[in-house]
């Protein structure tokens, strides 16, 4: 399965689909992030860009493999090419209640310590009355469109972003997101929030510059902001020892 993708994320009980889906099917990779057709989730990992000529990381557009599989539980791994690293990803259901959590382990089987910068990169739909509600976070930087502008993030339809247009936001350097919601009243709250070492957070709308209808990309990370090497200057890149797994998680839920 290539990057791992995950397509669906289904409320059963109010029948609604809350993953984006792509304008096209997703094409031979040929190292643009645009033969996804800017839908469904994918990782994002040892960047998003920069590091090279990488576009949103390199583990997107290679197979994943399988461990394991059943009703309340999948594990997958992916070894990064550029650096040899093993990431795993399981996803583990909820038991009798609308939630699930994402576990992540990343392992260096090299000799040296190496340093990196991951995020989730999960585009929702989004609908002119949906609502983002953020705990921890009060000031945004604006870093798509240029240029820089720290300010509060938009209360409007789409975060005031116009049709045909997108913009992306990330959290100021010094404050951590506690949690975030993207709400609607048709649909109700998707609920995210994290283990203490993802403490950066990236907000992408797509109001159909790319995506065939509007949607948002919530992209909790290590690493400050979208450049691994912009991480490691500014001390915010994760980094890990070998033989000595980094792990972290996040938490989904639905009300």
């Amino acid at each position: 399965e290539f990057g791992g993708r995950i397509t669906a994320l289904r409320d059963i009980a109010r029948g609604h689909d809350w993953i984006a889906k792509p304008n096209r099917e997703f094409l031979q990779p040929t190292g643009a992030f645009s033969d996804t057709g800017f839908g469904s989730w994918y990782e994002m990992f040892p960047t998003i860009f920069g590091f090279g000529d990488m576009d949103h990381g390199e583990i997107w557009q290679i197979p994943w493999f399988v461990l394991n599989s059943n009703e309340q539980l999948i594990e997958m791994e992916v070894i990064a090419p550029s650096s040899g690293l093993k990431l795993a990803r399981s996803i583990t259901l909820g038991e009798n209640r609308p939630e699930f959590i994402v576990s992540y382990s990343l392992t260096n089987s090299g000799s040296e310590p190496l340093s990196f910068m991951w995020t989730c990169h999960p585009l929702f739909t989004l609908f002119p009355d949906s609502e983002i509600l953020i705990n921890g976070v009060k000031n945004w930087i604006q870093v798509d469109p240029l240029p820089l502008e720290t300010s509060s993030l938009p209360n409007e339809p789409f975060l005031g972003v116009g049709r045909g247009q997108g913009a992306k936001w990330w959290n100021a350097r010094d404050e951590r997101f506690e949690s975030i919601t993207l709400r609607n009243q048709r649909h109700g709250d998707l609920v995210i929030s994290a283990s203490p070492e993802v403490q950066h957070v990236g907000i992408w709308v797509d109001n159909q510059i790319y995506s065939s209808s509007p949607s948002i990309a919530i992209e909790p990370a290590i690493g400050w902001f979208d450049d691994l090497n912009l991480a490691i200057e500014n001390g915010t890149s994760g980094r890990v020892e070998p033989k000595i797994p980094q792990t972290w998680s996040l938490f989904f839920s639905l009300r």
